[in-house]
């Protein structure tokens, strides 16, 4: 007997459905951090109860949070629980473990969400010096990439070098934690989506991808001397079917500001302009 196409769809979606999820990730209402003699772990307790779902592509703008950690400064174990009680583990090397686990786990190193961190505050920051409005900030993107004062290059070879690197570690993450998907429409017909991941690190390097690709405006901190994108909008997001509709914003077209001190420093140039 042959396989009747409508079962097909029902069965391939439903499959899909128990291995990925269709883009949800899994967050617990509570966490606690473990301290071992060669790391530190993050494990939801039994009494956390039942995991809430939610679809990180939606949340605009996490990737740029996420970066933000590890500005300044290096990432404390109150980091590291605060964003996991927000968003879940990050669930990053999925492929290497149990299917059932890979929508958000129960435990994560500290050490995978610190390098992580890091690793995405180092793509956006040289991404940002690469593309600052008033031309690349070579002395920024020659600390970044270590390269040598004395010859490093026109600023347009600068520029093109820097783009490369953040545009391979973008790729080389979304091998690593993303694929394609494949759904099967009421009509019998397909559309396909390249906005599948397998964790929550990989649903950020979507983010960073979709930054890379932003048709739409790029909003940057208004303060002196500052590159930092403080918002993107990407008139060029996968048409998939679920991620559809309103997102929710973590960052707004209304902030003008990185921080505070960028807001001061501002302040401060206006003042003393108008003195002038």
């Amino acid at each position: 007997m042959g396989v009747k196409l409508e079962d097909f769809i029902q069965a391939a979606n439903e499959s899909i459905k128990d291995e990925v999820g269709y883009g949800l990730w899994l967050r617990y209402d509570d966490y606690e951090i473990q301290i071992d003699k060669d790391d530190a772990h993050i494990k939801a307790p039994l009494s956390a109860g039942k995991p809430r779902e939610y679809n990180p592509l939606l949340v605009r703008g996490l990737f740029l949070e996420f970066a933000e950690l590890a500005e300044g400064g290096e990432i404390t174990h109150e980091d590291w629980l605060d964003w996991t009680k927000r968003w879940g583990v990050l669930g990053v090397r999925w492929r290497e473990m149990p299917m059932s686990l890979h929508r958000g786990g129960r435990r994560e190193k500290f050490s995978i969400f610190k390098s992580e961190a890091e690793l995405a505050n180092w793509v956006l920051r040289l991404y940002e010096a690469a593309t600052a409005e008033d031309g690349p900030n070579v002395p920024r993107i020659n600390e970044l990439l270590e390269l040598d004062d004395n010859d490093p290059g026109s600023a347009k070879e600068i520029k093109e070098w820097a783009l490369y690197e953040v545009a391979r570690t973008v790729q080389r993450r979304l091998i690593g934690e993303c694929f394609p998907r494949l759904y099967g429409l009421k009509d019998y017909s397909f559309v396909h989506s390249p906005s599948g991941f397998g964790s929550l690190g990989g649903a950020m390097w979507l983010q960073m991808m979709y930054l890379l690709t932003a048709t739409g405006k790029i909003k940057r901190c208004a303060g002196p001397g500052c590159d930092k994108i403080i918002y993107f909008d990407s008139s060029d997001l996968p048409d998939d079917p679920e991620i559809r509709g309103r997102a929710v914003r973590t960052t707004y077209k209304s902030k003008d500001y990185c921080s505070d001190n960028c807001r001061v420093k501002r302040w401060q140039r206006d003042q003393k302009n108008k003195k002038n």
